[in-house]
């Protein structure tokens, strides 16, 4: 199964000896894997804001154009106030039987930034969490050591964030949900990420 759009395997390695081809669309279509189940959310609207507000602030634009800005950066705060919460957006869309999760971040620092704030949020939305970290930073041996402790099952929602590791081929068993903190601009990458979490039969 691959997604549409890839590189063609099959004229690659098999010279156009195509028995059937299975896009990821017809394989969700004819329920041989699961359609997962997206919910999008903006969480770090108000950083986002604030680094626009200092930018009018700077800003030489006239007064009609500083105020039309400003009414937009108000109307956005306000929009966002009144949206759930991670925490919220959490407890209503993660089932509480999930037992393991893959956290996709941007970089080293993200991750090492978000671990604590994905925890927080979890652990408010009703979760008990162990988390993981897999990335290029730390050895194989670690890696491989980690993704044992990972695998096993503790009764904890275990939560493994990575980079970019297990987009590389690694798939890694029984995982039930993926979040994905990272702005994702190729198609294929994303199908990838997505594809840590889809297993026929699930």
């Amino acid at each position: 199964i691959r997604p549409e759009e890839m590189l063609d395997t099959v004229e690659v390695y098999f010279k156009g000896n195509l028995f059937h081809e299975l896009s990821l669309s017809m394989a969700w279509y004819y329920k041989i894997l699961p359609v997962p189940v997206l919910v999008q959310s903006v969480f770090d609207l108000n950083n986002q804001l604030d680094k626009v507000q200092r930018m009018l602030n700077r800003s030489d634009c006239t007064l009609e154009r500083r105020k039309h800005i400003q009414d937009k950066i108000d109307f956005a705060r306000l929009d966002f106030r009144g949206s759930l919460s991670a925490s919220e957006l959490i407890r209503r869309y993660l089932p509480k039987e999930v037992k393991k999760m893959l956290v996709f971040c941007k970089d080293k620092e993200d991750l090492q930034h978000m671990i604590p704030e994905v925890s927080n949020w979890l652990g408010q939305a009703g979760f008990e969490t162990e988390t993981f970290e897999i990335h290029n930073g730390l050895s194989n041996r670690e890696n491989e050591k980690t993704l044992r402790r990972f695998r096993k099952e503790t009764g904890k929602l275990h939560v493994l964030f990575s980079i970019n590791m297990l987009i590389e081929g690694l798939h890694v068993e029984g995982v039930d949900a993926a979040m994905f903190l990272r702005r994702t601009e190729s198609y294929v990458v994303a199908l990838q990420q997505l594809g840590r979490c889809l297993k026929a039969g699930s």
